[in-house]
C-alpha cells in the first residue's frame, strides 16, 4: 500500500531524489558503458545497470501492447518484483483525488483491504505536486529517522507487515498523474542507484500504457453503447413494423369492401377520396415492408432465394410499371434490353426490388420533362460472364460531398430534403444488401445540377 505523507512538516529524516527522465536515465547508463567515462566503477554495479536498462526497455514495450489496465500494471508489478529483488509491490490508480485499491496487492497480500481508506486527506494532492517536480520517495529504512515522514496510520501497518525498504513513484501522463507505484522490501537492503532508476523508468511507461488502455477501454465502451442502441433501434423497427400491419390489413381491407359498392354506391367525389386512400395505403405497406427488411438485414436473418432469373424480363416489367407515374410528368422513359434474356441466378423477387427502387428514384429525382434511360446488356469484355444493367437520369444529382455516403440507412441528399422529395432513405441501403447478397455491384456517380447514373452488375448464369 501506499506511503502516504505527513507532507513538508517532519521532511528531515526523509530522502527524497529527482526522477529521472528515461532521456536522462539513458545518457547516464550509456555513459557507464563508455571504457573514458567508466573508471573506478564497480563492474558488478555496472552490469547491473546495463542489466536493469535491458529489462526496463523491454518491460516498457510489453505493457504498452496491453488494452487493458489490470494487464498492464500486473505485468510491470511482477517484473519489477522478480528483477529488482522486491517482496512487494503495489501500483495504485487515483480516482476522484483517492487511491483506488491496489490493482497488483495480489502478488503480496500483507496488508488489509482497508488500508488505502487510512490514507490521509491530501496525500494524494502532495502526491500530485511530486509528480509535477519529478521527486520520487526512497527510504532505505522506513524504521529510522526518516519513516517519521509517513503518516503514522500509513507507516504502523506498513512496520507491522515487515517493511523496512520502502519507495513510492508517481506516474502519469503530461501534467496529469495518475496514479503511484510503492516497492517494498522485508529486509534492510538499500536501494542501489540503478534500481531507482530503473522503477522510475518502468513507472513513467506505466503512465503512458494506463492512458491508452484507459483510452481503449473507453472507446470499447462507447461501441458497446451504440451496439446497444443500435439494437433497440432494430427491434423497435420490427416491433412497430409488425404493429402498423394489423390496422393497415383492416384499412385495405375495408377500402376493398367500399370499392366494391358493397356498402352501397359512390359518387364521383367519393371514388377520389377512396382513389387517394388506396394510393397512402400502398404507401404505407412499402415503408412497413421496408422497416421490416431492413430490421431483417440488421439481425443478419436476411435470405436470398436463387432460381434462373432473365433480367431482360425484370427490366421490361420494372420500367412498364412505371413508365404511368414518369408519363404523368412528362419524363420519357426508355428501356433497351436485348431478347435473349440475360439470365443470371437470382431471388426474382428481390431483383424486382432493386430495378423497381433504381428507377422510381431516377424518375422522383427527375424534373417535369426530363427522361430516364435504362439498358440491360452483356458487360464489356473485361468483365465477360457478367450482365450490366444501367439506369441514368437527368434529375438532381447528388452534391459531391455527400455521395460517400449513399446506401448508408436514412441519409437523403441536402438537396433532396430543401426540395421536400419524398423518401426515408431505406431503399438504397436494402438494394445494397439485394445486389451484395447476389455476388454483384451497384456503382452510382452522380453530378449535382446533371443526373445520377447507376450500374448494377451481376454474374450471368451460365449454361449447365
Amino acid at each position: 500500500m501506499p506511503a502516504a505523507i505527513n507532507g513538508p512538516a517532519g521532511a528531515s529524516g526523509r530522502r527524497r531524489r529527482p526522477a529521472v527522465a528515461t532521456r536522462r536515465l539513458r545518457a547516464r547508463l550509456a555513459a557507464a558503458l563508455d571504457p573514458a567515462v567508466r573508471g573506478g566503477q564497480p563492474g558488478r554495479e555496472q552490469a547491473e545497470a546495463v542489466r536493469l536498462l535491458g529489462m526496463a526497455r523491454e518491460l516498457g514495450n510489453q505493457i504498452r501492447s496491453h488494452l487493458q489496465v489490470d494487464d498492464v500494471v500486473r505485468e510491470a508489478a511482477t517484473a519489477i518484483r522478480q528483477h529488482i529483488g522486491a517482496d512487494a509491490v503495489w501500483v495504485f490508480l487515483v480516482e476522484d483525488g483517492r487511491p483506488s485499491p491496489p490493482v497488483a496487492g495480489q502478488y503480496a497480500p500483507l496488508l488489509p483491504e482497508s488500508y488505502s481508506e487510512t490514507v490521509p486527506p491530501g496525500s494524494t494532492g502532495y502526491l500530485e505536486g511530486m509528480y509535477r517536480r519529478g521527486e520520487s520517495i526512497v527510504l532505505d529504512d522506513l524504521r529510522g529517522p526518516g519513516g517519521g515522514w509517513i503518516a503514522p496510520e500509513i507507516r504502523d501497518p506498513l512496520l507491522a507487515a515487515g517493511v523496512i525498504t520502502h519507495m513510492l513513484t508517481p506516474f502519469g501522463i503530461g501534467a496529469t498523474m495518475l496514479g503511484f507505484m510503492t516497492v517494498e522490501r522485508l529486509e534492510l537492503r538499500p536501494w542501489l542507484p540503478a534500481e531507482v532508476d530503473t522503477v522510475e523508468l518502468v513507472a513513467a511507461d506505466i503512465g503512458r500504457a494506463v492512458h491508452h488502455a484507459r483510452l481503449f477501454e473507453q472507446e470499447a465502451r462507447l461501441v458497446a453503447e451504440l451496439r446497444e442502441v443500435d439494437r433497440a433501434k432494430s427491434d423497435f423497427l420490427a416491433a412497430v413494423s409488425h404493429e402498423l400491419r394489423t390496422p393497415l390489413a383492416s384499412i385495405v381491407g375495408y377500402l376493398e369492401v367500399l370499392r366494391d359498392r358493397e356498402a352501397g354506391p359512390l359518387t364521383g367525389t367519393q371514388e377520389q377520396m377512396l382513389t387517394s386512400v388506396d394510393r397512402s395505403a400502398v404507401r404505407l405497406r412499402r415503408l412497413i415492408e421496408d422497416m421490416l427488411t431492413l430490421s431483417r438485414i440488421e439481425a443478419g436473418t436476411f435470405r436470398s432465394r436463387r432460381a434462373p432469373v432473365s433480367m431482360s424480363e425484370v427490366v421490361r416489367k420494372a420500367a412498364a410499371a412505371l413508365r404511368p407515374v414518369a408519363g404523368k410528368r412528362g419524363i420519357a422513359l426508355t428501356a433497351d434490353c436485348p431478347p435473349e434474356g440475360l439470365p443470371v441466378s437470382g431471388d426474382p423477387g428481390q431483383l424486382d426490388r432493386v430495378l423497381m427502387d433504381l428507377i422510381s428514384n431516377a424518375v422522383k429525382f427527375s424534373p417535369d420533362g426530363g427522361r430516364v434511360e435504362i439498358t440491360a446488356v452483356p458487360a464489356p469484355d473485361a468483365r465477360d460472364g457478367m450482365v450490366e444493367v444501367t439506369v441514368r437520369d437527368s434529375g438532381i444529382g447528388i452534391p459531391e460531398a455527400e455521395q460517400r455516403h449513399l446506401g448508408d440507412r436514412f441519409f437523403r441528399g441536402s438537396n433532396a430534403v430543401a426540395g421536400a422529395v419524398p423518401g426515408t432513405g431505406m431503399g438504397l441501403a436494402i438494394t445494397h444488401t439485394i445486389v451484395a447478397n447476389h455476388r454483384g455491384s451497384l456503382n452510382l456517380t452522380s453530378r449535382e445540377g446533371e443526373g445520377t447514373t447507376a450500374v448494377l452488375t451481376l454474374p450471368a448464369l451460365r449454361p449447365a
